[in-house]
């Protein structure tokens, strides 16, 4: 086996590596950038103040319903959005 053979090997294994974590760190941006867009969903309903008309519900119903969806949002983030 030549030197120049060798080199070559070495530059495909390396080019395979690069690849492989190339695409784990696409992968993990992917899910910050989930995790950002379900934060961000989160964020907003728990600023939401007033119950909207259509739900016909009062202000303590309003509170409720709220937290009870930020943390159902919140579980569903952090079990992956299933």
């Amino acid at each position: 086996m030549s030197d120049e053979t060798t080199n070559q090997d070495v530059v495909i294994v390396r080019r395979e590596y690069y690849d492989q974590t190339f695409a784990k760190l696409a992968a993990l941006q992917a899910e910050v950038d989930r995790l950002r867009n379900e934060l961000q969903e989160i964020l907003d309903l728990a600023r939401t103040s007033l119950a909207p008309d259509a739900l016909n519900i009062g202000q303590q119903g309003w509170s409720e319903y709220r937290v009870n969806k930020i943390a159902r949002m919140a579980s569903e983030a952090l079990e992956g959005g299933e």
